[in-house]
């Protein structure tokens, strides 16, 4: 990006993310999976940036975090789950303004889990092509439509994946570049008044979509945000879990958490399956309990359909 591209840039993220604008003395820590200028093109004297390592050990990096003692932490998901774990274990004291989910879908469960520990949860949908969403006043998503076009390519009448052309950026020009993401358009207007699209959430890639044997011998999507609610629904707030799709009909469900809560699980799924016309009987279901151990250095996938399948 040239430095005219990283100034609008930094411009509209600080506009859109600082609760109490540029003058606070804001303390940021960067919890990034490589440091770039990007992001330090907003330090100033008004504003400090701290760089944590995601492929640094996680726990080796607390006491650092806790002697910066931030006012935001903007970091992947997953990593704002392990911290706000690490606050209920004991492990660090944070008193911070917000924390900003970046880089990740950031999902029901894990957002009532911040709730339960952070005063303020907000989100930033960013790609390599450009900054494309972020939380409001309210909490809702909102697309950046000032800067960037966004033609939504419809899968229903809610789900889109977005066609994006960024204004912005001349370096490398971003024209009608279609991204793998499925997105949810919000079915009411957001009472902050603002007039770009909002997003209910963000369901991830199209990859981490189901597609199972319906009951008229087809095969049929089933999207990973149903999923990810019946899990939620069934297991405790702080269990982790993976569901993976190992071919037409054999499915994985891993969590930690007990064996009862698992086959809950596994049956909740039955059920949404069944309820969305799929041939359950023909499933064959692995329910593994084991600790679902965070993978900073890669992008969290909790639901994945593997190649085969």
């Amino acid at each position: 990006m040239s430095p005219q591209e990283q100034q609008i840039w930094a411009g509209g993220m600080l506009a859109k993310m600082l609760p109490d604008g540029i003058f606070a003395g804001e303390r940021v820590a960067l919890f990034l999976r490589a440091d770039s200028n990007l992001y330090h093109s907003v330090d100033n004297r008004w504003l400090s940036l701290a760089f944590y390592d995601l492929f640094s050990p996680f726990l080796e990096q607390l006491p650092r975090l806790q002697a910066q003692a931030p006012t935001i932490i903007v970091a992947p998901a997953q990593v704002l789950r392990a911290l706000a774990l690490a606050v209920l274990d004991g492990q660090i004291q944070l008193d911070v303004k917000k924390v900003i989910s970046v880089a990740e879908v950031l999902d029901a469960q894990d957002r009532q889990l911040l709730n339960t520990v952070f005063r303020e949860v907000g989100e930033v949908y960013q790609a390599t092509e450009g900054f494309l969403a972020a939380t409001c006043a309210h909490g809702t998503l909102h697309l950046n439509e000032e800067f960037v076009h966004i033609e939504p390519q419809w899968l229903d009448e809610h789900r889109f994946t977005p066609l994006i052309t960024d204004f912005t950026r001349s370096t490398q020009p971003i024209v009608r570049y279609r991204l793998d993401d499925v997105l949810v358009r919000q079915s009411e207007p957001c009472a902050c008044g603002q007039h770009s699209m909002a997003i209910a959430r963000i369901e991830g890639r199209r990859d981490d979509q189901l597609l199972l044997p319906d009951q008229q011998g087809g095969m049929q999507i089933i999207f990973a945000d149903l999923c990810s609610r019946a899990i939620a629904n069934a297991l405790p707030l702080t269990s982790d879990y993976r569901l993976i799709q190992l071919s037409k009909t054999r499915l994985q469900l891993i969590a930690d958490c007990t064996q009862a809560e698992l086959e809950h699980g596994g049956r909740q799924l039955v059920t949404l399956f069944a309820q969305q016309g799929i041939a359950t009987d023909k499933l064959e279901w692995q329910l593994t309990v084991q600790a679902v151990m965070p993978n900073f250095d890669r992008k969290r996938r909790r639901i994945v359909r593997q190649a085969e399948a």
